[in-house]
């Protein structure tokens, strides 16, 4: 057994300077919110996965395995360069939306709300994921990117069989993508059994949770995965998601009446609150650039926050909107309205549904956003605000 004490996130991150000082990588710059490193020719080296894969190391072993990362990142890219050596290493991969932040990232596309679909390529000691760059050398398309990786994804899925009262829990050693499973058609769906449907968790990137669909049984993982979820380093959604109609993988939230309904509303206003609150924060670091903003290709605005709070009718998110300021709104279930006086105080409130106020005020959404955002850049005008004060909803 290893007693060594723990290493923190900060003592990590100092160990890891050490050493690339030592390999004589220069102008790094450590970004503390985001627990990585950025270095001047555009590469981010993420340390969510090395600290905690490294985490019950003794300090030697730990240094050694800091060394290979780092100088196996800093290498050239090794990544094929045609498509038919590609083709078959090429894996899906889910990631939170907010995943590599503004300018050039990986290709991806939506998977689930705020959980997105990136592709990896599988090489013998690391993944490289597929950027713009890679499918341009390739000669393909982004969708025969994303095609290919679910083909190979399609091996790799077993069937699983799931017992009721029981739980099956899978934990990735990052060779099965795990977590991916969920793309693939009829996966999901044909788990169920005896009438009920099979319901998956993914709280962190590299493990996914099966059950049946019991209230019971739910209510205790939802439980537990939202305390996963709340701890993990690398953390994926504490949302449940099931199979509706269709056969389709939808969020549980949105699969119908149930009595686990509050539960996975919560889990969805967590998720939700979780992701907007990473996208506030870079924001408002852009704020403080004077390009920040060059990759949204807007103008600087201000960004709501969203809150995540409970109300008699179950959990919900609201965002404010202050009166004469141009705002970035969030998809909240509810924006409130601050009107003030000529001090500037608040001196009334109007929570609006959101679908309520896109319909009756000039909100444009922002493509390069996600999670999405909508910039408001003029304050509703007075027979506006009358109709919103009309539609106001008492929370």
């Amino acid at each position: 057994m290893n007693n060594s004490r723990k290493i923190t996130s900060s003592e990590f991150a100092a160990l890891v300077r050490r050493h690339l000082d030592d390999l004589g990588i220069e102008g790094a710059e450590y970004q503390p919110t985001e627990f990585c490193f950025e270095l001047p020719d555009g590469l981010v080296i993420n340390l969510h996965n090395i600290f905690r894969d490294t985490a019950e190391l003794s300090p030697e072993d730990r240094s050694e395995r800091v060394t290979r990362f780092l100088s196996a990142l800093h290498a050239t890219d090794d990544s094929p360069s045609d498509w038919e050596s590609a083709r078959p290493m090429l894996f899906p991969i889910l990631r939170p939306s907010t995943y590599g932040g503004p300018g050039v990232r990986p290709i991806s596309r939506p998977a689930f709300p705020f959980i997105d679909e990136l592709v990896a390529i599988d090489l013998p000691d690391k993944r490289i994921l597929v950027a713009p760059d890679h499918v341009t050398g390739w000669g393909v398309t982004t969708y025969e990117v994303f095609e290919a990786a679910r083909e190979n994804l399609a091996e790799k899925a077993p069937a699983v069989e799931l017992e009721e009262g029981a739980y099956s829990r899978i934990v990735d050693d990052g060779d099965h993508y795990a977590t991916s499973w969920l793309l693939l058609p009829g996966w999901l769906s044909s788990l169920g059994a005896e009438g009920r449907r099979a319901v998956a968790f993914i709280p962190e990137d590299d493990c996914l949770i099966l059950a049946l669909d019991e209230p019971e049984l739910l209510e205790h993982l939802f439980e537990a995965v939202e305390s996963q979820y709340v701890d993990a380093v690398r953390r994926l959604s504490p949302q449940a998601y099931t199979t509706g109609e269709n056969g389709a993988v939808v969020p549980f939230d949105l699969a119908g009446p149930h009595a686990q309904l509050n539960t996975a509303h919560r889990a969805r206003c967590g998720l939700a609150s979780t992701e907007y609150h990473a996208q506030h924060e870079e924001l408002i670091e852009a704020l403080d650039d004077e390009d920040g903003f060059a990759p949204y290709g807007i103008d600087p605005a201000y960004p709501s926050g969203l809150n995540f709070t409970t109300g008699d009718d179950g959990p919900y998110t609201i965002a404010p909107w202050m009166e004469q300021i141009q705002t970035l709104l969030p998809e909240a279930d509810y924006i409130d309205l601050c009107l003030t006086d000529e001090n500037d105080e608040i001196v009334e409130t109007l929570a609006i549904p959101f679908a309520t106020l896109a319909a009756v005020t000039d909100l444009t959404p922002v493509p390069s956003m996600s999670p999405p955002r909508y910039l408001a850049r003029y304050w509703p005008d007075a027979p506006t605000l009358e109709r919103l004060r009309a539609v106001a909803v008492d929370l």
